[in-house]
């Protein structure tokens, strides 16, 4: 059953910028494993534009998921050996979705973001 194993700790570091302070682990049923958000990667949490914070605040419960998404998708998730895995954009997206639902964010809230990043966010990056 999916299940962050860990609390996210966070130092703020400037403007929209925090570096994950303690490893972050998340058992996933997507992943069929745990997956390790390391200590010092940088993220910008939910990459909420100004305008829509009325309705989506840039930080909330689905801060965890944020990071988990943000690392899955550059790159700098880890499995729990450590070894470095890169998601593909659609299955990091599809990561946010199943850890901000288990987070206790609202369905609607997970999914409304969720369509939001699987359309908006950026494209596919070359490794």
């Amino acid at each position: 059953m999916s299940a962050f194993l860990t609390k996210l700790w966070l130092e703020h570091v400037d403007g929209d910028h925090w570096i994950v302070a303690a490893p972050l682990r998340y058992q996933s049923d997507l992943l069929h494993g745990i997956v390790v958000v390391a200590a010092g990667y940088d993220t910008d949490l939910a990459s909420v534009p100004r305008g829509f914070w009325n309705v989506i605040p840039k930080s909330g419960k689905y801060n965890p998921a944020a990071a988990l998404h943000d690392a899955g998708y550059t790159g700098d998730l880890r499995t729990d050996d450590g070894q470095r895995i890169r998601l593909i954009k659609s299955l990091s997206d599809q990561l946010f979705l199943e850890a901000m639902l288990i987070s206790g964010v609202t369905p609607e809230q997970a999914r409304l973001m969720y369509r939001l990043v699987a359309e908006f966010g950026v494209k596919e990056q070359v490794p």
